[in-house]
């Protein structure tokens, strides 16, 4: 059981799962004490586990605890794939910092699931689909994390293309608008 939680937390904060970890690596996202109900998702999911170690290096957006709560009646009625695929949709095999958002301006990007994602560096803010960036570019051996506001639920990708429209019609500049858009793969 101890081998299997430090391979958890291995694979959580990013870095290559080995059962010869020392016990404090990687422990940058559980010290800071707002991804809780992430950590207790990515342990109790079976096979999710599985899925994200199969993957590294990866980006992970990891909703808070607080996007989890706000997420909590849509969330409960899932039943245990249905969450997995969720959970999943919020990794992204690669690493990719601010940085290359912001240099991308908006980018469409697959998940582990194969879910499409919007990510966007917008009025001086990182977008995954409707939830904005809280906390950026924590950077591990294996990969990066980035904290989120909101679970990324499905249904809630919109291209590119939505962003723009949205804000020409609101008036509002638009710091993605006229940037290539970019689509970057597995």
């Amino acid at each position: 059981r101890k081998q299997y939680k430090m391979k958890f937390f291995s694979a959580l904060f990013l870095f290559a799962a080995t059962v010869s970890i020392a016990p404090v690596t990687g422990d940058l996202v559980a010290r800071d004490g707002k991804y809780g109900e992430l950590l207790k998702a990515l342990s109790n999911t079976p096979g999710l586990l599985e899925t994200v170690m199969r993957n590294f290096p990866l980006t992970m957006f990891g909703p808070t605890d607080k996007a989890f709560a706000d997420a909590s009646d849509a969330l409960a009625g899932l039943d245990g794939k249905e969450l997995a695929d969720v959970i999943a949709s919020h990794a992204l095999a690669g690493v990719f910092t601010v940085g290359h958002f912001k240099a991308a301006g908006c980018a469409e990007l697959m998940s582990l699931t194969g879910a499409r994602v919007r990510v966007a560096y917008h009025n001086d803010k990182l977008l995954v689909n409707d939830a904005t960036v809280v906390q950026s570019d924590i950077i591990e051996e294996e990969g990066i994390f980035h904290g989120l506001d909101k679970v990324l639920m499905p249904g809630s990708f919109e291209p590119c293309s939505a962003l723009k429209k949205g804000a020409k019609k609101g008036g509002k500049k638009d710091s993605a608008a006229g940037k290539k858009e970019t689509s970057a793969e597995k």
